[in-house]
């Protein structure tokens, strides 16, 4: 119900979109499934952003991540964070907005690894990396450059991650030995990733079964996800002593604009793109500013501007000379 609600709301049929939100919300709170309810409940907020009621939406994001309390289900509170966030930025609300949005990325960056096909993958970069968009957005908005800028590295940051997620990473130390710790850290990521995903599907079983034994599951499930996050966060403190470099990749630390600002000599200039899904975002860092310029470009618009330069460069014309495109390829 609560998808045929979603897939109704697309058709822009809105009562009747409500109307399947509304009764799935009541099957979910009958089986007293927390996480459930609050997805049903995000899911009413965002009809309500869609009929243009920003303050109903507003509240009915807040009721869902108080009805999901402590509950670890990120593939539903980041999207109650950004949509919450959103909302919060179209009234004006800035400093509210960007702690929600900051909420959001955090929340998608706990599931993202857990992502394994790369198509998958690819897809869900793409909707995650509008929240840093956002973000920046805010930011910029609040006069804070470097913040902004530090928003498009995080999303840099995320995708080289997701990207070492796919294989494992194998660093020589002294004496020619394979690394045990970036094994060891390799491993717990790994088994984060798969107890996560143990957390939805249990969640998920949860509501078709009952409440009872899944429940129990669920439990269990989460204390272990518990006892090797403590052990992961003690072992990047180990490695941030003995492999301070393989430490900050895993970890997703960033370089601030100040840093890359006291890196920069005289004449020289840092251009770095954030695409969103309004609009692209251009930072020039200098040795003593930053400062952003709106390009006015969507993503949607960019990508069909490459489809094009790609399909001219893959197929041009008879009468077209080769030598028209090797001098700006050069």
């Amino acid at each position: 119900r609560l998808q045929l609600g979603a897939i109704q709301a697309q058709m822009d049929v809105t009562t009747a979109a409500r109307s399947s939100i509304v009764r799935a919300l009541s099957a979910l709170r009958t089986l007293g499934d927390a996480a459930g309810e609050a997805a049903a409940m995000g899911a009413l907020a965002d009809l309500a952003v869609q009929e243009r009621l920003p303050l109903e939406a507003e509240s009915l994001y807040r009721n869902a991540l108080a009805r999901l309390g402590v509950a670890i289900a990120p593939a539903i509170s980041w999207r109650l964070h950004s949509g919450l966030g959103s909302v919060l930025r179209s009234r004006g609300a800035l400093d509210e907005a960007a702690a929600e949005l900051r909420a959001a990325a955090r929340e998608g960056e706990r599931m993202s690894a857990s992502v394994r096909a790369g198509e998958r993958r690819a897809a869900f970069s793409s909707d995650k990396g509008d929240v840093y968009a956002q973000l920046a957005y805010v930011e910029i908005a609040r006069g804070n450059t470097d913040s902004a800028f530090e928003a498009s590295e995080r999303l840099r940051a995320r995708e080289l991650l997701d990207l070492l997620a796919q294989g494992r990473v194998t660093l020589p130390v002294r004496g020619g030995a394979n690394d045990t710790l970036a094994s060891r850290e390799q491993d717990l990521r790994r088994q984060i990733d798969v107890l996560t995903g143990e957390l939805e599907s249990a969640r998920t079983v949860g509501a078709l079964r009952g409440p009872l034994a899944p429940e129990r599951t669920s439990v269990a499930v989460r204390e272990a996800l518990a006892q090797v996050q403590r052990r992961y966060g003690d072992l990047l403190l180990q490695m941030r002593e003995s492999q301070p470099e393989y430490s900050a990749i895993v970890t997703g630390r960033v370089a601030s604009a100040r840093r890359i600002r006291s890196r920069l000599a005289a004449g020289e200039a840092l251009l770095e793109y954030l695409v969103g899904d309004s609009t692209t975002l251009l930072f020039v860092v200098t040795g003593d500013t930053t400062a952003t310029i709106d390009l006015g470009v969507s993503r949607h618009e960019l990508a069909k501007l490459v489809d094009f330069s790609r399909g001219m460069l893959g197929r041009p014309s008879a009468s077209a000379s080769s030598d028209l495109w090797r001098a700006p390829l050069r």
